[in-house]
């Protein structure tokens, strides 16, 4: 015996094919559906997932912090290591160029303002 169920403006029937053939669809597309919905919550969840830090970034900080105690006193030339040295050269010409290009475009933005 056909039952056919009316939804909406679609009449569908409902036999042992159909309800085979939904289940199956149920099974493979609602993980889908349901996997596109978590992935759509993390998407869009306001709280910041853990930072990721670059082993460049953590050499860099151990710089920057080993730059700081220097000027500031806490760490004399004796306790720095050579390597450790090299890499302060490094950065403080990095920061120097920075600097300089800066300055550069500093003075570039007043002389054009200075002529108009």
């Amino acid at each position: 015996m056909k039952k056919k169920l009316e939804t909406g403006l679609i009449v569908s029937k409902n036999n042992l094919y159909t309800k085979i053939k939904r289940f199956f669809f149920t099974i493979f597309f609602q993980k889908e559906a349901k996997a596109l919905k978590k992935i759509e919550k993390l998407q869009n969840s306001k709280k910041p997932s853990q930072k990721i830090i670059i082993p460049e970034d953590i050499e860099k900080n151990r710089l920057l912090e080993i730059q700081e105690k220097y000027k500031k006193g806490i760490i004399k030339e004796a306790e720095i290591c050579i390597k450790d040295v090299e890499k302060l050269v490094e950065l403080y010409e990095l920061q120097n160029s920075r600097l300089k290009t800066k300055i550069r475009e500093y003075k570039k933005i007043i002389l054009e303002n200075k002529y108009y």
